[in-house]
């Protein structure tokens, strides 16, 4: 992880932190010290997160050992000697240790090394890492509805938006792939066909989501609107994005298998096929319900970006995102 989202990251903790939302913190932070463990902010943080006095000890004894003089991490010490004398720090908890764990390779997954011309790129990135831009893309989805987590929790960096765009151009392309052969009886489908429409998947959602944004930012500065941050404005496209789209392929799957002749939440936006099974309508329901989601929770993030625009201009813009989207991908 690069410094610059590393204090990125440590900032989202914190301000989870300060917002009451002490799951999400500790989770950021506990990020942040497997990655560095000398950050003296994200170990006090940690202290605050939890009850346990014994974590709390951890924390305020890891801080001493980078700065022995450290007043509040003393402070703390002495209020645990008198209100809980026998806790004791539980194992895994030291700096040294979790050094160790950091430069120790992953027992469940292997990483790769990503290509370091994208911004914020990590030195590796494994499975492990994957899943947890996911974790925190759910919290984030619902800290934007309102719904508890922390809307920040998914930080705002090119990195995850290329995670997020690649990983579902992947595998929409897989499981289209899969589908149609299975649709067509493995007839007139080859391996180069299989490897090949991932890619082709994956590059019309990048041109589909770059022609968005720079549609929804035109529209909305034409609408008088200040524009702001490109990043910050493309990740509140791409959180909802993406959880529409992994719905969509279980919706695609689904059909798929069943025959039933829905294809996409992208592509069913445009274009309908519907067979006359009740699971069609079933599916069709589903499909609406989810991209009415997107819809509300792509306008919410607008909303935070740009509280002086109005929500008919949000909402506008929006629908006619995920519109650019769908025909790019079709």
């Amino acid at each position: 992880m690069s410094e610059p989202q590393e204090q990125s990251q440590l900032a989202q903790g914190l301000a989870a932190l300060r917002a009451g939302d002490k799951a999400t913190a500790q989770s950021i932070l506990r990020e942040v010290v497997k990655q560095d463990p000398r950050i003296i902010e994200a170990w006090m943080g940690l202290a605050q997160t939890t009850d346990d006095p014994g974590r709390q000890r951890a924390c305020y004894e890891n801080v001493l050992k980078i700065d022995p003089d450290h007043a509040a991490a003393r402070a703390g010490l002495a209020t645990l000697a008198v209100s809980a004398p026998d806790s004791a720090s539980p194992a895994g908890e030291t700096i040294d240790s979790l050094r160790s764990k950091a430069a120790a390779p992953s027992a469940t997954s292997r990483s790769f090394k990503p290509p370091q011309g994208i911004p914020d790129a990590p030195a590796s990135f494994s499975l492990d890492d994957l899943l947890t831009v996911n974790k925190n893309l759910l919290a984030s989805l619902q800290g934007t509805a309102g719904r508890g987590g922390n809307a920040e929790a998914l930080i705002a960096s090119w990195w995850n938006a290329t995670v997020l765009v690649v990983t579902m151009g992947v595998l929409t392309g897989l499981i289209a792939a899969i589908v149609n052969l299975i649709r067509s009886n493995g007839f007139g489908y080859s391996a180069l066909a299989i490897i090949t429409l991932p890619v082709l998947m994956t590059l019309s959602m990048v041109a589909g989501l770059a022609g968005a944004v720079v549609f929804s930012r035109w529209f909305l500065a034409w609408r008088g609107v200040a524009p702001g941050n490109l990043l910050d404005h493309s990740m509140a496209l791409i959180r909802p994005w993406f959880g529409g789209s992994a719905a969509a392929l279980v919706i695609l799957l689904i059909g798929g298998l069943a025959g039933a002749g829905v294809t996409s939440l992208d592509s069913l936006l445009l274009y309908f096929q519907l067979s006359t099974s009740g699971l069609s309508l079933i599916l069709l329901i589903i499909s609406l319900v989810v991209a009415i989601g997107v819809l509300y929770l792509t306008e919410r993030g607008w909303a935070k970006l740009y509280p002086e625009s109005k929500s008919l201009d949000r909402y506008i813009a929006a629908l006619v995102s995920l519109l650019i989207i769908s025909i790019a991908v079709l």
